[in-house]
């Protein structure tokens, strides 16, 4: 347990993130696939780390929102542009896991059908 600040530890994980991710193998495949955003084309590395950020941002608030009553052990997820972002909290109220995709394809299923 660290004794930063939330508002600090939250900003941690996400410079974390950005720094580690394959933005470059992102744009590649979005290249690869003529993937475009709408009135970009392939987006800029720097364009896809700021969207990116947004998400793990907005996914952060989510989870936190009181309003919301999101369980610890529920994950929060925001998604947009091939990036999808995911947060959890912990027992005590607080940002415990950050996490970002770059989807490509994904498919589920239940036994509702």
């Amino acid at each position: 347990m660290t004794n930063a600040s939330p508002y600090v530890v939250r900003k941690k994980m996400i410079k974390e993130i950005l720094e580690q991710f394959d933005f470059e193998k992102c744009q590649k495949v979005m290249t690869l696939l003529n993937w475009y955003w709408y009135g970009i084309g392939v987006p800029t590395i720097e364009r896809m780390k700021e969207s990116a950020e947004n998400r793990l941002e907005n996914a952060a608030d989510g989870v936190l929102n009181r309003e919301r009553r999101v369980n610890s052990n529920t994950p929060f997820s925001v998604s947009s542009g091939g990036f999808k972002a995911t947060a959890y909290k912990n027992r005590y109220g607080y940002l415990d896991f950050l996490k970002l995709e770059f989807i490509v394809s994904e498919w589920e299923t239940d036994n509702d059908m």
